[in-house]
C-alpha cells in the first residue's frame, strides 16, 4: 500500500485498547528509522491489529495538492483551507455509529481522515453515508466529535 497518496485510508475501531503501546512505539520508529521505514512499519502494525481483532474500515478520500500547501499567515483564522472530496459508505457509517454506541475508540489514520470524519459528524451529529467535500480546518481549541485518537505520519512544518 502506498501511504503517501493512497485513496483508501483507514479508521480503526479499537475494542481492547491495543493501540496505546503500539502508537508510542511507532512514533519512536518514525523518527529513528526515517519515513520509508515508518511506512513499512505502519503496514505491519495494521496487519497485527487485524490479527488482534481490531476492526479496520475504509473510506475514500481524494487528496489534493492543497493538503501540502503551507500556512503563510500569522493567524490561522486567515488561512483558506482547500476542499477535499470524500466518500463514506453506508456500511462504514453503520460500523462507526455502532462503535460510538458501544463506547469503543475511533482512531483515525491520517489527518485527512480526521477532517473527513469530523466534518461528517459535525453535519449530522452521527456518521452518515455520503459523498461530499469539506474544507474544515482543525486548529487548537477544536472539540473533537468523531474521533478519539489519531495515528499520523510525516508533516512539513507550517503545513495543514
Amino acid at each position: 500500500m502506498d501511504w503517501c497518496l493512497e485513496d483508501e485510508m483507514q479508521a480503526l475501531l479499537d475494542e481492547e485498547g491495543y493501540l496505546d503501546n503500539m502508537i508510542s512505539q511507532l512514533s519512536e520508529l518514525k523518527y529513528r528509522k526515517g519515513y520509508g521505514e515508518f511506512l513499512k512499519d505502519i503496514t505491519k502494525l495494521l496487519d497485527e491489529l487485524k490479527e488482534m481483532g481490531v476492526e479496520i474500515l475504509d473510506i475514500t478520500l481524494s487528496i489534493g495538492l492543497g493538503t501540502f500547501r503551507p500556512v503563510k499567515v500569522n493567524d490561522t483564522k486567515d488561512h483558506k483551507m482547500h476542499y477535499e472530496e470524500y466518500e463514506i459508505s453506508e456500511e462504514v457509517a453503520e460500523r462507526l455509529n455502532l462503535a460510538k454506541k458501544e463506547n469503543r475508540r475511533i482512531i483515525a489514520v491520517g489527518t485527512t481522515v480526521v477532517r473527513t470524519l469530523e466534518a461528517n459528524v459535525s453535519k449530522y451529529n452521527e456518521f452518515k453515508a455520503e459523498k461530499a467535500s469539506t474544507n474544515i480546518f482543525i486548529t487548537p481549541g477544536y472539540t473533537f466529535k468523531a474521533i478519539d485518537c489519531l495515528i499520523t505520519n510525516f508533516h512539513l512544518p507550517k503545513s495543514t
